[in-house]
């Protein structure tokens, strides 16, 4: 397992290099109490997001063959630079 540094924007799943899911994380604001004084923070609402499904067996003139091979690499680019084996 490894862990990455980056705030959560968006989930994607690729599965089996052939199929890809992706929806972008909503951002709210809202109050949390720290020491008894209410802070705002912003956070992210991952699981109301809509997914996107992209296939490598479309036809042609798709983007999903594209889609799903730029996000595999988008994850390698992440995993072998940013993401270090976690420690538990």
């Amino acid at each position: 397992m490894r862990a990455h540094q980056l705030p959560p924007l968006f989930k994607l799943y690729v599965l089996n290099n052939e199929e890809a899911f992706f929806g972008f994380y909503s951002i709210t604001e809202h109050p949390v109490t720290l020491d008894g004084e209410s802070v705002p923070i912003y956070d992210v609402l991952g699981k109301d997001a809509s997914l996107f499904h992209f296939t490598t067996s479309e036809d042609d003139t798709s983007n999903g063959p594209r889609y799903v091979q730029e996000a595999r690499a988008w994850f390698e680019s992440v995993w072998t630079t940013l993401a270090q084996v976690y420690k538990l």
